[in-house]
């Protein structure tokens, strides 16, 4: 009878990831700019896939748009126009990138890397509204006083506002709000991350927050709503301004809350 060896799995893998070889292909900088005057446009719509975000605010009445692509195509710029689209309808810029739908894969399906990363950097009127969208990158706000809206995958947020209403949410990161001169409403929320927020002397504030796993620090009364993980059992803790006229809703899963009013 002929016997046939046989060869470990982990052994077998090891000779199959051994015999791939990744080229390493360099990346390529192209930097796109673009500018539009803001007297029409109050609202900033911006969706985007891989790579960070930031969002300052500017002292002219315009929009001017920086998106630093990162890309190993030799034809960089020319795919990105095709990624990036900005239009102005009803009030609102829209600028999203589409995704390219082409993924490097070598041997296993683990093994991937995106075509291109976007970095995007514009600057706007503070008075602007803003809806930002994104999956894997950093996002930051600083200065715009308007409604910002941001929601995120994989990525911390940001926001330094002089009172604009902010919504916040993420997946796996942080998420900071400073709040300088006056606080009109917040809902901040991560599943794997820290909160941290920071309060004008003169806000006036009802507090709601959720937390599974992690530390609560504040300098002011609060409502925290602490669910035990093994007993799954909640518990409220006592209020301090249950009549206050603007929200202040924060959930985590795991992560610490810190919360500080007046510095």
């Amino acid at each position: 009878m002929k016997r046939t060896a046989m060869i470990p799995a982990v052994l077998l893998a090891t000779l199959v990831l051994g015999g791939c070889h990744v080229p390493d292909v360099a990346r390529k900088t192209v930097t796109i700019e673009q500018e539009w005057p803001a007297a029409e446009i109050d609202t900033v719509d911006l969706r985007g896939h891989n790579g960070s975000v930031k969002i300052v605010a500017g002292t002219d009445d315009k929009i001017n748009l920086e998106a630093r692509v990162r890309s190993r195509h030799d034809n960089a710029e020319e795919r990105i126009r095709k990624f990036v689209n900005p239009e102005i309808e009803d009030g609102t810029l829209y600028i999203g990138e589409r995704k390219s739908g082409r993924r490097r894969v070598v041997i296993l399906p683990f093994f991937r890397a995106e075509d291109s990363a976007i970095a995007y950097v514009l600057t706007v009127p503070s008075r602007m509204n803003l809806q930002v969208t994104n999956v894997n990158g950093s996002m930051k706000i600083e200065g715009v006083s308007g409604t910002s809206a941001l929601r995120s995958v994989n990525g911390s947020i940001e926001v330094s506002t002089p009172g604009g209403q902010v919504t916040a949410k993420t997946v796996n990161g942080r998420v900071r709000a400073d709040f300088m001169d006056e606080f009109r409403g917040a809902k901040l929320g991560t599943v794997n991350g820290s909160i941290t927020v920071s309060l004008p002397p003169n806000a006036s504030f009802r507090t709601d927050i959720s937390q599974v796993n992690g530390s609560f620090k504040s300098n002011v009364p609060m409502t925290v709503r602490s669910t035990s993980p093994i007993e799954g059992e909640s518990e409220d803790l006592p209020s301090g301004t249950p009549q206050a006229k603007y929200p202040l809703e924060l959930t985590t899963v795991n992560g610490s809350v810190t919360v500080n009013q007046g510095g």
